[in-house]
């Protein structure tokens, strides 16, 4: 995936790779990044569904370098979807986000 996307990279501003959670296409596209956008919907639920897929690409980083390939990312980014200011539990959700992850979009 890295020599396909250096193929082209000329051609685009930005790639997005959506793939599955925890497939092989997901480590390929890791890697072959040059930066992260981490979408979380501010519910509690979703939220923990993020920590697990942050856990797993932690995991990831760490069997591509472990195989001697090198992971540098040039930002990981936090965008939070489907956000209704108004509710009294979103709000609380990206309150925690915010502690817990800095600045989020």
């Amino acid at each position: 995936m890295v020599e396909a996307l250096k193929e082209v990279e000329e051609g685009y501003d930005a790639v997005v790779i959506h793939c599955g959670l925890g497939s092989f296409l997901t480590a390929g596209a890791y890697e072959a990044a040059t930066g992260v956008l981490v979408t979380v919907r501010p519910q509690l639920l979703e939220i923990a569904s993020m920590t697990m897929s942050l856990n797993l690409f932690s995991h990831f980083v760490s069997l591509i370098e472990k195989a001697g390939r090198s992971v540098n990312h040039d930002f990981t980014k936090y965008l939070v979807t489907r956000h209704n200011p108004r509710d009294v539990s979103q709000q609380e959700a990206v309150a925690l986000l915010r502690d817990s992850l800095g600045m989020i979009y």
